[in-house]
């Protein structure tokens, strides 16, 4: 996608400041006290064992965040709030820590679905997963520490936002706990587990929530920066989560397409590839509607909803 190239290359350089400072910086930090706990203790056992002042010690835990983080994958939840920041009238860079955040987010979800446990993948992105590379406690740390500091983001770059911060943290935390993506997960993984059968509705429940969560988390960050009323902001989130089932139901058409099989494909219920095709265009010309009454119902001129418009394009002749 060409959409937002000058901002995705500042949107990079932005977070790679931000992990500097995340995570190297915070180290140095702790290399500091311990450089001063070891001097303190060689006092009194003259033979302590050498010194934890070295930050090579913490070199393999960064590696495998930004292996996964920096792996070059599509970036269609970033591009999707500067969009939505365009559409509402908020400037790319202020959506820069919301974005970066729930990139984090699923650059964590994919670290830990590929761990033995859940899927069992052996690449991602045409690399070798982060397990493969770094082992499972690595992988399994790599995904926890991009959790937790996915809110250290939000805090640090909102904190003069007065209640709004608030509500962008809880945004985060349902988009990607327990009533969102690890929802989605959870039925994910019962079905795998023949717990419960992959009807349509099944396999719908898994979509939105597992994918379609947080691609709706993308729109929400602008809309709660734009201080959107709670009906608006009804309306921007179920325009998010038909994006984000959209956005699975092609990446089930692709896996069709090259024979990767799997029961949580709808491929299985369509029976064709042509099918549920005919079947993803209904759905995105649903979206198409939904961003014409948006457009009315925040009173916003229809040019300003073309980037919208430009994701159900790209989502359909997309090859990977």
């Amino acid at each position: 996608m060409n959409l937002y190239s000058r901002e995705q290359e500042s949107f990079e350089a932005f977070c790679r400041a931000e992990f500097q400072q995340l995570f190297r910086g915070t180290a140095q930090s702790v290399v500091g006290a311990a450089t001063t706990i070891d001097k303190i203790q060689a006092s009194s056992l003259p033979n302590s064992g050498g010194t934890a002042g070295d930050l090579s010690v913490y070199n393999a835990q960064f590696e495998s965040i930004e292996y996964s983080y920096f792996s070059g994958g599509k970036r269609f939840r970033p591009l999707l709030s500067f969009a939505g920041a365009q559409y509402l009238g908020v400037t790319a860079e202020s959506v820069f820590p919301w974005a970066m955040a729930i990139e984090m987010i699923h650059t964590y979800s994919l670290i830990h679905d590929d761990l033995p446990s859940m899927d069992n993948d052996d690449y991602r992105r045409g690399k070798p997963t982060n397990h493969k590379m770094y082992g499972d406690a690595i992988a399994l740390l790599a995904g926890d520490s991009l959790l937790t500091e996915a809110f250290s983001v939000l805090a640090k770059h909102y904190s003069s936002h007065g209640s709004t911060l608030s509500l962008l943290i809880q945004q985060l935390a349902h988009s990607s706990g327990l009533n969102g993506m690890i929802l989605g997960q959870y039925f994910d993984i019962t079905l795998d587990s023949g717990k419960i059968s992959p009807t349509p509705a099944h396999l719908n429940q898994i979509h939105l929530l597992k994918t379609g969560a947080l691609i709706s988390g993308a729109l929400m960050g602008p809309a709660l920066l734009k201080r959107l009323p709670t009906d608006q902001l009804k309306s921007m989130q179920e325009v998010g989560l038909l994006l984000g089932y959209a956005f699975q139901v092609k990446d089930d058409i692709l896996d069709s397409e090259q024979d990767k099989d799997s029961k949580k494909n709808l491929i299985h219920h369509f029976k064709t590839v042509a099918k549920l095709e005919e079947f993803l265009k209904q759905i995105q010309m649903q979206i198409s509607a939904r961003i014409t009454s948006l457009n009315q119902l925040l009173q916003i001129p229809s040019g300003k909803s073309q980037h919208l418009l430009q994701f159900l394009e790209w989502n359909i002749t997309r090859e990977k």
